[in-house]
């Protein structure tokens, strides 16, 4: 899964999984969210500048949880 740079106030990193149409985001905040059944074209809508304001209710409307990621020891 690629992670790709967005510009955004609120959003850090976009990832996608075409087969399982997941979405991860990485929010500058530090949570990070997967949202599930994510349609390719919502997922280019979010590649885009400034995706919040445009899908972030389409998104907020979808399945989605908080994921914990561990952090790994050097």
């Amino acid at each position: 899964m690629q992670t790709n740079l967005v510009t955004s106030t609120r959003i850090a990193s976009v990832a996608y999984e075409l087969r399982t149409r997941h979405l991860i985001l990485e929010f500058k905040d530090g949570t990070v969210r997967d949202y599930a059944g994510v349609d390719i074209g919502l997922y280019h809508q979010v590649l885009l500048p400034h995706p919040w304001r445009r899908v972030g209710e389409q998104l907020d409307a979808l399945p989605h949880r908080d994921l914990h990621l561990v952090a790994e020891e050097a």
